[in-house]
């Protein structure tokens, strides 16, 4: 894999998502993005993405809890079962409880193939990942990818690859 770093990024994504402009971008981790950006543009470049792929494995804390602050919270049913004594017969109430909807432990054990998705103000997405080499049109994708990487790709006088 290849990666160019762009060192307006952040400024590039805050203009692009209000023109239509679509830019894919990857990082490994919150501390990439500020060792390269500085910490308050990589905040830049974090909270003006449209939307963020997240895999398992993280294990910066901070930023395992800031995930799980996007995710948000949900309400679930709780039951609980109060005992007065041994032999007498308990009291029951059922309830619900405010939790979030992926604790920080969550997001880091992701299963292989599962990536959490944050897009503007959805809820949160638990999406399984397509290995691109089983995709039908893998020899095609393959192919493009060589082209590009040669350097040199046809253009048609429309703006599309020939």
């Amino acid at each position: 894999m290849y990666a160019t770093p762009i060192p307006q990024l952040p400024d590039i994504i805050s203009d692009s998502a209000g023109r239509g402009v679509i830019v894919h971008w990857a990082a490994q981790s919150v501390a990439q993005l500020e060792d390269t950006f500085t910490p308050v543009r990589a905040r830049q470049l974090l909270d003006n993405t449209t939307t963020m792929s997240i895999w398992g494995g993280l294990k910066d804390a901070r930023t395992l809890e800031w995930i799980s602050t996007l995710t948000g919270h949900r309400e679930r049913m709780r039951w609980q079962q109060f005992s007065e004594g041994l032999l007498q017969p308990g009291r029951s109430s059922l309830g619900t409880e405010t939790v979030p909807t992926y604790r920080p432990g969550e997001v880091r054990t992701l299963d292989p193939g599962r990536v959490l998705v944050i897009h503007r103000n959805l809820d949160p997405i638990l999406a399984r990942a397509v290995d691109v080499s089983r995709r039908e049109d893998w020899r095609q994708i393959r192919r493009d990818v060589d082209v590009v990487r040669s350097g040199y790709v046809e253009v048609d006088v429309e703006g599309f690859a020939a």
